[in-house]
């Protein structure tokens, strides 16, 4: 049987940068406030894992920012991961800025597979993918892609 895929967006619209293009800047204030996925929602969300026929899922964390849910949450996921059979295979889209030592090994316990967007060559990311104070990105994504391929998480 095939497996099942999930797309998770555990921040609703909240992101840490300011993408010119990006089409939460279309919502008002009020509708980009940062609602971090619910602990019981989590848990709902891998308790329904258990009642699927296939054995592989596949989980797609996205955003807004998927990592500004906080290494705690991740480590919820994890800990619920633990309490299912099924096989999961977790991948991560991210902006890269929040990456760490600590979110590497994080990642790596839950052998995420991670992408981290970048937008080409520097002049053209650094054009569109801005920090919320309009400052250039590019530097460090491309140190923070690194630091994944090192860790192994690409």
């Amino acid at each position: 049987m095939k497996r099942f895929v999930f797309i998770v967006k555990p921040v609703s619209t909240d992101c840490n940068l300011g993408c010119s293009y990006c089409y939460h800047n279309w919502l008002t204030e009020k509708q980009k406030k940062r609602e971090i996925m619910p602990s019981e929602i989590l848990q709902k969300l891998f308790s329904n894992l258990t009642r699927l026929q296939q054995e592989e899922v596949e989980i797609i964390w996205h955003g807004g920012e998927p990592l500004l849910a906080g290494k705690a949450f991740f480590r919820s996921v994890l800990a619920e991961e633990k309490k299912i059979s099924k096989k999961i295979t977790n991948l991560i889209q991210t902006n890269g800025i929040l990456l760490d030592e600590e979110w590497s090994q994080i990642l790596k316990e839950g052998k995420f597979k991670v992408g981290i967007s970048i937008d080409g060559p520097e002049e053209i990311h650094d054009f569109c993918r801005l920090s919320k104070a309009g400052g250039p990105t590019f530097k460090t994504v491309e140190r923070k892609i690194k630091m994944v391929k090192d860790h192994g998480l690409s």
